[in-house]
């Protein structure tokens, strides 16, 4: 049986300061705290389209890892099952993760000329999202290592966002390379999407 929503715990932010296995440019690292500062700004407030109130009592930040240079992988995964142990839910911030480790894990992937794919978003029970900031058109996003044409508008990627149906049990929003950007732009576009990702975890949570 799915676990219900309501026995979902608190979503809690996790910055994970790390790119030394990019495939291309280095930079993801120093994304947590840029997006954690963009998703505070006060040019927007703390409401999720949908209406959730994200103040400080809705979710937990447990700050950003600090990873050696060895082994950060194994540093990684132990804080996050100790989340997951504790019965919350991690929102991972920053660092990357490449298309060959898809097929490793049998993961579905869905070109952009298959787009839109709302009837996949119905999770049926428990899933993890994954927000690579890559698959935003340059234009939305520069931010980026990996600029192709030919990406979602962030609106797009919000309408997919909002059709998930199911427990979200954890997230993140990788692929911000802060070193492209361009008057922080993208940095704005993953505090928006954080916002919008926290809301819906909280929506499907009260439901």
């Amino acid at each position: 049986m799915p676990t219900k929503a309501t026995t979902l715990g608190l979503p809690v932010l996790l910055g994970i300061p790390f790119d030394a296995h990019s495939s291309y440019l280095r930079g993801p690292a120093e994304a947590p705290p840029l997006i954690r500062e963009a998703f505070h700004c006060e040019s927007s407030n703390l409401s999720s389209e949908s209406g959730v109130d994200l103040s400080a009592s809705a979710f937990i930040d447990a700050g950003d890892l600090e990873l050696p240079q060895e082994n950060a992988f194994q540093v990684i995964e132990n804080s996050v099952t100790g989340l997951l142990a504790q019965g919350q839910r991690p929102v991972c911030l920053g660092g990357g993760h490449q298309r060959r480790q898809a097929a490793r894990f049998g993961v579905e992937v869905i070109e952009m000329r298959n787009l839109p794919a709302f009837e996949k978003l119905d999770i049926g029970g428990n899933g993890y999202i994954s927000f690579d900031v890559d698959v935003l058109d340059p234009a939305f996003a520069p931010g980026i290592s990996h600029r192709e044409p030919g990406g979602m508008s962030v609106r797009e990627a919000l309408s997919h966002l909002h059709a998930i149906r199911g427990n979200i049990v954890g997230a993140d929003i990788v692929e911000y390379n802060p070193r492209q950007d361009i008057a922080q732009l993208t940095a704005m576009v993953c505090g928006k999407i954080l916002k919008e990702l926290l809301g819906k975890m909280l929506a499907l949570q009260a439901e």
